[in-house]
């Protein structure tokens, strides 16, 4: 007999329990990161440059800041 949706629903947050919101930061971080890459290739700016703009936007804390600048410094040094 399936789950009723209610419990299916609960499940991820069960998996992420006492980790804190470092899977959230990091998928925030995830999307500054590439909207930022897609946004310099077509602009005339640097994913750098852009990316601190979108982090001012959005008001993103420390632990989101720091692993989108790693992400993007990553992509654009190789």
């Amino acid at each position: 007999m399936p789950e009723p949706p209610e419990r299916r629903e609960a499940a991820p947050a069960r998996r992420h329990a006492g980790r804190g919101d470092l899977p959230r930061a990091r998928h925030a971080a995830r999307r500054l990161a590439l909207a930022s890459l897609f946004e310099a290739e077509f602009g005339q700016r640097t994913a750098p440059t852009i990316l601190e703009r979108h982090l001012s936007e959005t008001d993103a804390d420390e632990a989101t800041a720091t692993f989108s600048r790693g992400l993007v410094t990553s992509v654009v040094d190789d």
